[in-house]
């Protein structure tokens, strides 16, 4: 169970899909292979009483959601925005100063947002587990204009030569003045990095970032470091359907709505028996044959 673990927790470091990774629907679905490996290791090694998903109220610093969600918290306003895209529940936000959005120019302090997590009950302790927050290391790139030479003006100037250019269109821009600053842009490119950085990775170029997987000792810990204590939480045995990400296929009367866990290392596909659609997973038919469709005729 301890080298199970160790390894599940680095795996889902490293193999869990980018984005927002706080989102409540994307951490019940990595969840879901927390849990289901628990169950499957725990059997043959030591006793798991219990696995349950847990519905809480997290609170975490500037620096904790920049490495969390890879989002700059300088500015207030543009964290509120893209946990708003994302639909994740906000429970209280903090700044360094005071103000209203989308004016309010002022970095974040710390966050409280909605988030789930594993409870486990080993051998009669329970111990939580939280795969989804990854740390990272940050790389910063070089100034990419200036290495390659490039000025938008000049660029601009030298593509329009010989163009006719109107409000609404352009034609005859110049391509092959085009072609020759790209050129350029490219050798003095490539040139600056032989002789500044000859053994640059392409974060080393762009900038980037790369996650730092845990390889420490067995990880028991009986409550979230950064659980907001102050927010009572919600278990369950299973998942609530609401936060399951789904996949909806609709074509010629197939109406067939997949949640991820179902199909997730499956092959799903959609072929014709004839002139009737029929979808499979795994090579199994799914419901019923779709309504035929005439050969070369619009569905």
């Amino acid at each position: 169970m301890k080298h199970a673990c160790k390894w599940l927790l680095a795996a889902l470091l490293i193999a869990s899909a980018p984005g927002i990774a706080g989102s409540v629907a994307y951490t019940y679905d990595s969840l879901g292979r927390v849990v289901r490996v628990v169950y499957t290791v725990g059997s043959t090694t030591t006793t798991i009483n219990t696995a349950n998903y847990v519905r809480g109220v997290i609170t975490i610093p500037a620096q904790q959601f920049k490495e969390w969600y890879g989002f700059d918290a300088a500015n207030v306003c543009g964290v509120l925005n893209l946990l708003g895209q994302g639909q994740i529940p906000i429970y209280s936000i903090n700044a360094t100063s005071a103000g209203s959005c989308p004016s309010l120019q002022a970095a974040m302090t710390d966050v409280s947002v909605e988030h789930v997590w594993v409870k486990v009950n080993i051998s009669g302790t329970n111990y939580v587990f939280d795969p989804s927050y990854k740390p990272h290391t940050f790389t910063t790139g070089i100034n990419l204009g200036t290495a390659a030479g490039y000025s938008a003006s000049t660029y601009l100037t030298s593509a329009r030569t010989g163009a006719s250019i109107t409000t609404h269109a352009v034609q005859n821009i110049n391509r092959a003045n085009i072609r020759t600053n790209l050129t350029s842009n490219a050798t003095t490119l490539a040139q600056w990095l032989r002789t500044n950085k000859p053994t640059a990775t392409i974060d080393d170029v762009i900038g980037g970032q790369s996650i730092v997987p845990y390889l420490g000792d067995t990880l028991r810990q009986t409550a979230l470091p950064y659980q907001n204590a102050g927010y009572s939480t919600v278990e369950s045995a299973e998942l609530p359907n609401g936060y399951r990400p789904t996949l909806r296929i609709r074509y010629q009367g197939i109406d067939q709505t997949f949640t991820s866990d179902a199909i997730y290392g499956k092959r799903l596909t959609l072929s014709f028996n004839g002139t009737q659609p029929v979808l499979k997973l795994d090579g199994v038919q799914v419901g019923s044959a779709g309504t035929s469709v005439a050969a070369g005729a619009e569905p």
